[in-house]
């Protein structure tokens, strides 16, 4: 049926054109590769199977192959046409005339390393994921996409440099890959559904101004991630879109809007948070935060979150526990006038710039800032040292302190 279709297009091509040339289609076995070939107003060859490896381990993707007198441009690589090769370890693509790569066109096999051409504009859903011995790949400039699992459980890809051009992070593409290091390029937007999820040897995630949205689980499940730097530009935090990490406190930026369930849950390491006054949705954002120690709400007027935002969580919540809920100067009685806030075992008004929690700004706040720029600093007080609320802690949150002592 497929040749049929090919050749029915081709026709209808040619009779367009006004050509007299019949469209011809069909296959041609050459150097260990299938084609489907395709004669007509272009005659273009794609590479639908791979019958054998040589010994080598190399494959060969020429940029034209002949059959029958007629040069043919081998122009894509077709959905699993080397699927689970495992004695595949090299591919070579020759010439500027492929552009496309498949549906798990090379997932599962055996490649070490991998070099994608400039001219590939398309690349579909897993082309080479759980290639599980795959350690350098080369992503061609022009992308815009990641696309969606694309990588997916290359756990030997220890790093990767993304394409300048990328406006997105697909779903699952970088999921359960070896990463250690990850700079995300200005330009992308978003992080897709579970993009960089359970990484586990992650330690470091660089981010753009750029970025809006971390999709659900997003970045998730990276134990080895200890410090994220959020931008001012992040509007919204899927579902457990920082869940599972190993980060000791977040900053959370102002004009941040929406806080999904579970965002920072599961999660006994996360000692202080703050939730930014620009937070209009938070459904069971914080739920099973066991860990948390001193949480900072910069809502002036307190309203109900929805779902089990605090529920099960916070050590404070209710009975006994060691949190505080810090909340604005002079929002308090409404805070205690609304559930869940209204049921917290320590809800008292944040002094800004009293990092040390003493209940004065003093030398021994600029201290404790000055211990978190040399990466000393206690992970309890780095939200109330983030004093010019920047999301960063520096030299410029001391200067706020040694102002606030001048009385300036």
């Amino acid at each position: 049926m497929k040749k049929i279709l090919l050749c029915a297009f081709s026709v209808i091509s040619l009779m367009a054109w006004g050509q007299n040339k019949v469209a011809t289609c069909g296959y041609e076995q050459k150097d260990g590769l299938e084609y489907s070939l395709n004669d007509g107003v272009e005659d273009i060859a794609t590479v639908t199977r791979c019958v054998t490896v040589p010994s080598t381990g190399k494959v060969i993707i020429p940029e034209t192959i002949t059959s029958d007198g007629i040069t043919y441009d081998v122009v894509a690589i077709g959905d699993m046409a080397f699927y689970e090769r495992a004695n595949l370890k090299q591919v070579e693509f020759r010439g500027n005339k492929l552009t496309s790569i498949g549906n798990a066109a090379f997932g599962g096999s055996g490649l070490t390393s991998v070099s994608i051409p400039a001219s590939v504009t398309f690349i579909d859903y897993g082309a080479f994921m759980n290639c599980r011995a795959l350690t350098r790949v080369t992503l061609p400039e022009g992308m815009e996409t990641l696309p969606d699992h694309v990588l997916y459980g290359c756990s030997s890809l220890k790093d990767i440099k993304l394409p300048a051009s990328l406006k997105q992070l697909g779903a699952s593409s970088l999921g359960y890959t070896g990463i250690t290091s990850l700079v995300v390029p200005e330009g992308v937007t978003t992080i897709g559904n579970g993009a960089v999820a359970e990484c586990q040897s992650l330690k470091s995630i660089t981010l753009p101004a750029s970025l809006t949205t971390i999709d659900d689980y997003g970045i998730y499940g990276c134990p080895e991630l200890k410090n994220i730097r959020l931008p001012r530009g992040l509007k919204t935090l899927g579902e457990e879109a920082l869940s599972k990490c190993g980060m000791p406190y977040i900053l959370l930026p102002e004009g941040l809007t929406t806080i999904g369930n579970g965002a920072m849950s599961h999660d006994n390491v996360l000692k202080a948070v703050n939730i930014p006054s620009t937070v209009t949705k938070m459904e069971g954002a914080f739920s099973d935060l066991t860990g948390a120690r001193r949480v900072y709400s910069r809502i002036k007027r307190a309203y109900r979150p929805g779902g089990q935002t605090f529920v099960t969580c916070i050590p404070g919540f209710t009975y006994g526990g060691k949190t505080k809920f810090y909340v604005p100067q002079g929002s308090l009685p409404s805070y205690q006038d609304v559930s869940p806030w209204s049921m917290m075992n320590m809800l008292v008004e944040e002094v800004p710039g009293d990092v040390d929690d003493n209940n004065t700004i003093d030398v021994s706040d600029m201290s404790e800032i000055i211990n978190h720029v040399l990466g000393k600093g206690n992970p309890e007080t780095a939200v109330a040292a983030d004093v010019d609320r920047s999301c960063d802690i520096d030299v410029a949150d001391t200067n706020v302190i040694i102002n606030k002592l001048l009385n300036k």
